[in-house]
C-alpha cells in the first residue's frame, strides 16, 4: 500500500500537468496514476449500435462509456473481476476521490512486439489467443481487447485498459465473440503467415469455445468477409483500410473452414 509520502508527491506529480496518465516510480514500486476520463457524448455510440443491430452482428455494439466516478469504479470492478479468476491484470495500490494508481507492469505492447519483437510475429500472436482463451475458460471477458491493450513483460502477457463494461450492452458470449474479432483486427496486417493458417489457429482456439461465441464469430465471419476486398496497401488509403483488409482476408477462410465444418 502506498503511504501519505507517496500519495503527496502522486498529487504533487498530478497538479503538474492535464495528462490522463502519468509513470511514476515510487520506492522502486512502478505506478500507472490514472485520472477519471470525463465524461462523453452519448448520441455518436447510440448510433453506431443502432447501426450494428441493423446489420445483424449485436457484439459490435460498443459499451457505454460513462467517464467521472461511474468510469472509474466501472474499470476497478473488471480489474478486481479478473484478478479473482486469476487472470494477469495490474494490482491495485491506491484508489483516490478522481484518480487510482496500479501497477505498472512493462512497457511493450503485444503490438509493438509484433512489430519489433526478437520472435516471430505469429509466436505473440498465438500467445494472445491462449490468454484470450483463459480469459474466456474463466467466464470473464475483456473490454478492448485490442493488442494495444495487451501488455509483453517477463515472457507473459498482461491485461489493462478496461474504461468500460461489454456484458453493460451484451451477452457474455458476445462479448466474448468481440474479443476474438478485436483481437484478430488488430493483429491480422503484422503477420506473414498465410490467412489460411491464421484462421486455421483462430478456429482451433474457438473449439472449446461454447457454442454460442462461435455461432456469434460465425456470423461476422459472414458478414465481414467481403473486407478482404479492400485495398492491402498502406499508401494512400492508410492503416485503419490495411488493417479491416488482413482481417477481412483472415474472416473468409475462417468462414469457410466453421462453414465446411
Amino acid at each position: 500500500m502506498l503511504n501519505a509520502k507517496h500519495l503527496a508527491t502522486i498529487e504533487a506529480a498530478l497538479a503538474r500537468t492535464h495528462a490522463r496518465t502519468i509513470e511514476i516510480t515510487l520506492d522502486d514500486i512502478p505506478l500507472i496514476i490514472k485520472r477519471q476520463r470525463p465524461a462523453r457524448a452519448t448520441w455518436p455510440l447510440a448510433l453506431l449500435n443502432t447501426m450494428a443491430r441493423l446489420c445483424g452482428l449485436p457484439c459490435l455494439q460498443a459499451a457505454p462509456q460513462w467517464g467521472d466516478a461511474r468510469g472509474q469504479q466501472v474499470e476497478l470492478n473488471r480489474l478486481r473481476a479478473l484478478a479473482e479468476a486469476g487472470l494477469p491484470v495490474p494490482a491495485i495500490h491506491h484508489i483516490a476521490a478522481d484518480w487510482f494508481a496500479m501497477q505498472r507492469v512493462g512497457q511493450h505492447s503485444l503490438e509493438s512486439m509484433l512489430q519489433h519483437g526478437p520472435l516471430p510475429a505469429d509466436t505473440y500472436w498465438r500467445e494472445g489467443l491462449e490468454l484470450l482463451h483463459a480469459v474466456h475458460r474463466q467466464e470473464q471477458y475483456l473490454s478492448q481487447a485490442f493488442a494495444r491493450n495487451l501488455i509483453w513483460h517477463d515472457d507473459r502477457l498482461y491485461l489493462i485498459d478496461f474504461d468500460d463494461d461489454p456484458a453493460e450492452r451484451l451477452t457474455v458470449p458476445q462479448a466474448q465473440a468481440r474479443d476474438w474479432l478485436l483481437y484478430l483486427l488488430s493483429c491480422a496486417r503484422h503477420l506473414s503467415q498465410p490467412p489460411q493458417q491464421t484462421a486455421r489457429q483462430l478456429h482451433d482456439m474457438l473449439a472449446t469455445e461454447p457454442s454460442s461465441v462461435r455461432t456469434a464469430l460465425h456470423a461476422v465471419a459472414r458478414r465481414l468477409a467481403w473486407l478482404r476486398w479492400l485495398p492491402s496497401q498502406r499508401r494512400p488509403w492508410g492503416r485503419d483500410i490495411v488493417e479491416l483488409q488482413a482481417a477481412g482476408a483472415v474472416l473468409h477462410e475462417l468462414e469457410q473452414i466453421m462453414h465446411s465444418g
